[in-house]
């Protein structure tokens, strides 16, 4: 049995990776080692589980199948176990979806620094704007902004943030920073769509009244690094949090405007089932990642 489990754990890189090789070269193995646990797998459970081609590796129908299912006994298997290990070491798979900004300015570095005190854990980490299922998806923790709206989920506070209107000083010295809100009207503004749906308003506060104004521009994007780039190179305005461009300021990469018009604050917030019972390395980041950021 124990052979079988470093099989599935084989074929669940590759079905990952979509290649031999390139499991081969992870794990440090002869490409043959490799293409022989997938073919005793396949024989083990009768089944074919991948077609080869000379380019790429696609898993059939059943592979699918098997795939799916045997990370959720392995979640399960790893949970036990780390379970079990009472007040040993930290061991096993997290698996996490986070907001593609605070997973590319942040979280990575969390994800290092826990890493460096439980060597024994792996992280398995995707990045997206979209809110994804965490209980569909098998996720052990998700990072997202409030509110929460989902009453299945649970949420924990993890770090509070402002946002900030932001140009490079290139853009400002051609077009002029904006006095109040209603002046980006007339600005071209950097926009996050989220699946088709622009966000295209931008509100403010000026003093108890609530301003509220609807921006546009040459360009959209599902991807706030991408329109962080592009406000760097001087395309146009864009509205991000604080912790994602707290660097370009400092750098003088970027500029704000309207600081005397506060946005709402974007809070992050750590998401799990709410009936779940973290395990015991979930629970330690989850601890860890409140204490450090």
């Amino acid at each position: 049995m124990m052979d079988v489990l470093a099989h599935i754990r084989i074929f669940l890189d590759i079905a990952d990776n979509g290649s031999l090789a390139a499991v081969a070269r992870a794990r440090r193995l002869a490409p043959s080692a490799v293409t022989a646990s997938l073919r005793r797998l396949e024989e083990y459970v009768g089944a074919r589980l991948a077609l080869r081609s000379t380019r790429r590796l696609s898993l059939t129908p059943e592979g699918e199948q098997f795939a799916r299912q045997c990370r959720e006994l392995l979640l399960t298997l790893d949970d036990v176990i780390d379970q079990a290990g009472g007040d040993g070491p930290l061991k096993g798979v997290i698996r996490i979806t986070s907001l593609s900004d605070f997973g590319r300015t942040r979280l990575w570095e969390v994800i290092d620094g826990f890493i460096a005190h439980h060597p024994a854990v792996r992280f398995d980490l995707s990045l997206s704007d979209d809110v994804t299922d965490l209980i569909k998806g098998g996720y052990d923790l998700g990072l997202r902004t409030g509110p929460l709206s989902d009453s299945r989920l649970k949420a924990r506070l993890i770090m509070r943030g402002g946002r900030s209107v932001c140009a490079a000083p290139s853009y400002w010295a051609i077009h002029g920073k904006p006095d109040r809100p209603e002046d980006l009207a007339s600005h071209n503004c950097l926009v996050l769509s989220r699946k088709g749906d622009p966000q295209s308003i931008w509100r403010f506060h000026d003093g108890s009244t609530l301003v509220s104004v609807n921006v546009s521009g040459d360009r959209t994007a599902n991807d706030g690094a991408l329109l962080r780039q592009w406000a760097i190179s001087g395309a146009g305005v864009v509205l991000k949090t604080d912790y994602d461009v707290a660097a370009d300021l400092q750098a003088g990469r970027l500029e704000t405007a309207l600081d005397a018009f506060k946005q709402d604050d974007i809070n992050i917030y750590a998401v799990h089932a709410a009936g779940q019972n973290l395990s015991r390395r979930v629970q330690a980041f989850l601890d860890y990642l409140v204490d450090v950021c």
